[in-house]
């Protein structure tokens, strides 16, 4: 797999926001259904989080969430707290992030913050972004 993945390049990888390592489920757990309570409390967070990006963007034309606001949108709209900002500079300097994984960054920790209600996006947010972004070879 560290092969393969070693042939996809770094720009096409920088295109990609979320990086998520899956284990394979254990074959007893294969084709159960999970808890209803709990699909339903996510369908309900999801649908408050949308509803939340919808009036952030309600002035921009052709954006309703946060994925399609350009760098000018989010740097207006975004409300990110200092401490946020300041982790993640730190971080592009120690992983040598791009310009683009910044701002992608950005914006997922903007949509992890709407997950939980949350106004600005504070460092805790940021540092979830990162963890689905960077990944140790």
């Amino acid at each position: 797999m560290q092969r393969y993945a070693g042939r996809v390049s770094g720009p096409i990888l920088d295109r990609i926001d979320l990086r998520i390592e899956m284990s394979v489920p254990p074959a007893e757990c294969l084709g159960r259904a999970g808890p209803r309570d709990a699909s339903q409390a996510l369908r309900e967070r999801i649908a408050d989080a949308r509803l939340r990006q919808v009036r952030r963007y309600a002035e921009v034309e052709d954006v309703y969430c946060n994925a399609q606001a350009d760098s000018d949108a989010r740097r207006t709209l975004l409300r990110a707290r200092r401490e946020a900002l300041a982790f993640l500079r730190q971080a592009v300097d120690r992983w040598h992030l791009s310009v683009r994984a910044y701002e992608r960054t950005l914006s997922v920790a903007r949509s992890i913050a709407d997950l939980d209600g949350a106004a600005d996006v504070d460092a805790h947010h940021v540092a979830e972004a990162l963890q689905y972004r960077v990944q140790e070879g």
